[in-house]
């Protein structure tokens, strides 16, 4: 059987990456470190500043996934929800 789960997922900076655990006073997934974010297309992407253009970890990145299975992009400011093949949602 396959379940799917609604949930909210918050980055934060700790230094431990790749963890990942649930809040069990809301029971959101939390991950707790994220050491990079890629583009396969356009390699390393992420907020602007010292960071930028490498594999250094992010930090303070907040998102919040509005709808089940939604997928984010970096649009240079923000993270955004963006449909796979790139055009408009349905």
């Amino acid at each position: 059987m396959t379940a799917l789960v609604n949930f909210e997922v918050r980055l934060t900076n700790f230094n431990q990456p790749g963890d990942v655990g649930v809040d069990p006073s809301t029971n959101q997934v939390v991950i707790t470190a994220l050491q990079t974010v890629l583009k396969g297309d356009t390699g390393p992407q992420g907020p602007p500043g010292a960071a930028s253009g490498s594999l250094d970890d992010l930090t303070d990145v907040n998102v919040t996934v509005k709808a089940t299975n939604e997928f984010l992009a970096w649009n240079g400011t923000n993270w955004v929800a963006q449909p796979l093949d790139g055009g408009t949602f349905n």
